[in-house]
């Protein structure tokens, strides 16, 4: 697959993951958090951060804003994301660098900034460290929530892509010869 072909697809699966977002859900069963670890495992360029970003951005338009200081720690999480799906060498390291991990250290960073953010800015708990404690025994059921729905939606992606790349190898083999297309089965 193209980085032109792959960029287009993750469009297609910012676009998913838009919709979902839309739609009734459970709370933190979201797939932004699987589209940004993937989204920088797999893009180049700004693509890795602006795509999942302006999932986040456009959805937040639309469900509704809160707290400045809290989105903001929302999408340093995601971009936080991005950069651990970026982290694929070296190769001996393989293991530890794959998108799974990414998706799972994602979670915990996520779970940890936005609700020390929640705990600072949203006057829900008190300036305390027995509130700072609870904003986070508070946020568990939320955080089991995200950790699911980021390891299976980034197992998910990853199958998607590994299906795309797969069909356009076949398509360049099949139809594609020499650099130019066969006009016969097009």
């Amino acid at each position: 697959m193209t980085p032109k072909q792959r960029t287009g697809l993750f469009i297609f699966l910012a676009l998913v993951t838009l919709f979902w977002r839309l739609i009734p859900h459970p709370p933190n069963i979201a797939l932004l958090g699987a589209l940004s670890v993937t989204a920088g495992y797999y893009l180049k360029g700004h693509y890795r951060f602006s795509i999942p970003l302006a999932v986040a951005i456009v959805s937040d338009q639309i469900i509704g804003t809160y707290a400045w200081q809290i989105m903001a720690s929302v999408y340093i999480s995601y971009v936080l994301y991005s950069l651990l799906g970026c982290n694929r060498q070296p190769r001996r390291l393989s293991l530890l660098f794959n998108p799974i991990v990414g998706a799972v250290l994602g979670a915990v960073l996520f779970f940890l900034i936005t609700n020390a953010a929640v705990w600072l800015w949203s006057g829900m708990y008190e300036p305390t460290s027995a509130g700072f404690l609870l904003s986070y025994i508070n946020a568990l059921p939320f955080f089991r929530n995200s950790l699911l729905s980021d390891i299976y939606g980034t197992a998910g992606i990853v199958a998607i892509v590994s299906v795309a790349n797969r069909l356009f190898e076949n398509y360049n083999q099949q139809y594609v010869t020499a650099g130019q297309t066969n006009t016969e089965h097009v």
